[in-house]
């Protein structure tokens, strides 16, 4: 009986993985990695129908090589270098598992994967904001009464307050936070969860959104239709970093990035005199080296004195 019940539930996820993207994704290694490439996933699939992000509808094993290079063409058009990449290892990914299942013959496989390298980098490197700079990003979604300013700006100071990744904002849900003002991050390199304190501020940030957006389980951050409504799809990684570029361009300051953010939470942390291995915790760090690289004290006191030095007269 326990051997009929075990082959049976092995059959069961046997006939799951038929389906070219099931099978792909589970094939990936965490939770946040399986979330990502299927925001990666959505995207290319509203590129290509114009209209549904419903990944399970494409017939994915149709694409040919011309297929995948228009497609390419078109995200390097309106995408970052690394976004590109990014969607383009989902596109081969997915290409693979229906090679794997016999979809597609491996002389097309290979010839629709076998694409020009994305050229290209960030236009700027990761960069601490000044604490003015912060300031007006928050002011410009505070001034902003509609859903969109209520749920930026308690984006953009939970980023702030945690120390977050983008990938690992996005990934929160409302089941996270907890009454004593702890919030629970599902880290993006590992499995491990690293817990959090927000400050009173950000926690009434967090508040005031949810009343807003009349949830109380799901995604914290949710997509916003243009009739003004919330819905009920999780904010994407790429939409956060359009909605700081957004913000950054009304507040008049240099463009913002996640990244920048982030930078700027564990720089003031190190500034303001807390040790190491604290910051190093809150940051989701594996090795105090790298939060030790975000400490630029050292770098002011240089500037110091080496300003300060004068000439003989």
């Amino acid at each position: 009986m326990t051997t009929n019940r075990v082959s049976s539930g092995i059959a069961a996820e046997e006939d799951l993985l038929r389906h070219p993207v099931a099978l792909y994704l589970a094939g990936l290694g965490s939770t946040q990695s399986r979330r990502a490439m299927t925001q990666a996933l959505e995207a290319l699939a509203l590129l290509l129908t114009g209209r549904s992000r419903d990944i399970y509808a494409v017939p994915w094993h149709t694409l040919r090589v011309q297929h995948t290079t228009l497609l390419a063409t078109r995200l390097a058009q309106h995408c970052a270098p690394a976004t590109v990449r990014h969607r383009l290892v989902a596109l081969r990914g997915i290409l693979k598992a229906c090679w794997q299942l016999n979809l597609i013959d491996e002389g097309a496989y290979r010839a629709a994967i076998n694409l020009a390298p994305v050229q290209g980098e960030p236009s700027s490197p990761v960069r601490a904001l000044e604490l003015p700079e912060l300031a007006a990003l928050l002011a410009v979604c505070k001034e902003d009464a509609t859903l969109a300013g209520t749920r930026d700006y308690a984006l953009i100071a939970l980023l702030y307050n945690a120390g977050l990744r983008r990938s690992e904002i996005v990934a929160l849900d409302w089941a996270d936070l907890d009454p004593t003002g702890r919030v629970a991050i599902q880290q993006s390199k590992g499995r491990n969860v690293r817990m959090v304190y927000l400050s009173a501020a950000v926690a009434d940030a967090l508040t005031t959104w949810q009343a807003a957006s009349a949830a109380t389980s799901g995604p914290i951050f949710r997509a916003i239709s243009k009739a003004k409504q919330v819905q009920d799809r999780r904010l994407t990684d790429q939409a956060v970093w359009y909605l700081l570029e957004k913000r950054a361009n009304q507040a008049g300051i240099p463009p913002v990035r996640p990244d920048d953010i982030r930078r700027t939470s564990i720089s003031t942390l190190l500034d303001q005199g807390v040790d190491l291995l604290t910051v190093q915790a809150i940051a989701g760090h594996a090795s105090s080296t790298t939060t030790s690289r975000y400490d630029r004290r050292d770098e002011r006191a240089k500037r110091a004195a080496g300003q300060g030095m004068r000439l003989p007269e």
